[in-house]
């Protein structure tokens, strides 16, 4: 930075390229590519302006180039969940912009190791939502949504830092750049970092994760894909679980279509939810029940399940008698077992089926495998299936149903 582009007076200072307008109070931060000043205008609002800085290792003017279509894509939005460009300054060696400046936390400081409830967490999501779809009508993505880029201005979430964002030419575009990776790990899509490829999939892709951490108040460790249970251990609404994992597919094509989806469905969770913290799970009081082929079986404490057959020593051994018998040639004999403990907790069991037993969490759309012998936990809105093959689908669904 060049002295004769500043104006001190003590510790504060002007901004010479806006004359006397922003009265600078502190740097923010300071990087390779820039600076971040807070500062104050002449009525006393507080904003910050950021400074590009031209990075030896660049070519020359890189910086000022990609500060500049920072600020050319704030200058057309114009919403209240995403930060508002004010002003800009530029010669022949210095460019700044100027936006707003939002004073209450992100949504990691507000939520990290304090998981809002289903209410007011997807209630934050819709305005967020507000502000990616109007992005996106734009055919601009965002390519780093994650919660330190969500300030909260009240009880309003406001986006912020567009350093990533990009406009495309169509709105199915897919950007490519070979080698790039864009984006904070966790939260940007894994195309984003394994292939350098982004698109408005993306950053639907972050809306499910920022959603999972809101709700969760915390950071998984690997791909809940990769936690088959993961999920239903976090998320007890159904809903609220089905949608984060149609959100977060690995494969762009299998992700929801777009945020105006995504918005409707939180919508009608919103509208739903209680005032009680849904997200996590644990009142034993609950009463919990099994569908089966439009019939309501509540579990009390074990229920069996099976093939309909005559149960006798011969034929059974040392097994009980069925608790429910299902009339379908691909369940076993014995085949799947139910267990509710004091605590409300139920738990899933395959006793050694032939055809093998399945759970989804995501409303029936993708099954992971019941280990034989080792009980699961489940919850309400999961989904098992019994006599299932990865290639041929569930024979017979159990829908898991919460008391209403």
């Amino acid at each position: 930075m060049n002295d004769d582009k500043i104006l001190r007076g003590s510790s504060r200072f002007f901004l010479s390229g806006f004359k006397d307008s922003y009265l600078v109070n502190d740097i923010m931060t300071q990087g390779g590519m820039g600076i971040i000043y807070e500062a104050t205008t002449k009525s006393g609002q507080k904003v910050v302006i950021k400074q590009a800085i031209e990075n030896p290792k660049q070519p020359q003017g890189q910086a000022i180039r990609m500060l500049q279509k920072e600020a050319s894509i704030l200058k057309r939005i114009v919403n209240r969940n995403i930060v508002s460009f004010i002003d800009e300054s530029q010669d022949d060696e210095v460019y700044y912009y100027v936006m707003e400046k939002i004073n209450g936390l992100n949504l990691f400081e507000l939520c990290n190791g304090k998981p809002l409830n289903m209410k007011e967490g997807t209630r934050i999501m819709i305005e967020i939502c507000n502000g990616m779809k109007y992005l996106h009508d734009f055919n601009i993505i965002h390519r780093d949504l994650n919660p330190k880029n969500i300030m909260m201005d009240g009880d309003t979430p406001v986006i912020i830092d567009f350093s990533s964002a990009e406009t495309l030419q169509t709105k199915d575009e897919v950007i490519k750049i070979k080698g790039s990776k864009i984006g904070t790990m966790v939260f940007s899509a894994p195309e984003q970092f394994n292939l350098g490829e982004s698109s408005k999939k993306s950053d639907i892709y972050s809306i499910g994760m920022v959603y999972l951490f809101i709700l969760t108040g915390n950071i998984p460790d690997k791909h809940p894909d990769e936690m088959p249970q993961y999920l239903s251990r976090k998320i007890v609404n159904a809903k609220a679980r089905a949608l984060i994992s149609q959100c977060i597919k690995k494969e762009p094509e299998k992700r929801i279509r777009s945020v105006a989806e995504i918005e409707k469905s939180m919508e009608i969770i919103f509208e739903e939810s209680g005032i009680a913290n849904e997200s996590t799970a644990g009142n034993p009081s609950d009463e919990i029940f099994i569908k089966i082929d439009g019939n309501l079986y509540e579990i009390n404490n074990i229920l069996t399940i099976g093939r309909k057959h005559e149960c006798s020593k011969t034929t059974c051994g040392d097994q009980k008698e069925l608790d429910i018998s299902i009339d379908n040639p691909f369940v076993s004999r014995h085949h799947f077992k139910l267990r509710k403990e004091v605590s409300g907790k139920i738990y899933a069991e395959d006793l050694g089926s032939k055809n093998g037993t399945a759970v989804s969490v995501d409303g029936g759309t993708t099954f992971n495998m019941i280990i034989q012998g080792k009980e699961t936990e489940i919850y309400p809105g999961d989904i098992i299936a019994l006599g299932y093959k990865r290639d041929l689908g569930p024979k017979q669904i159990i829908e898991i149903v919460g008391s209403e």
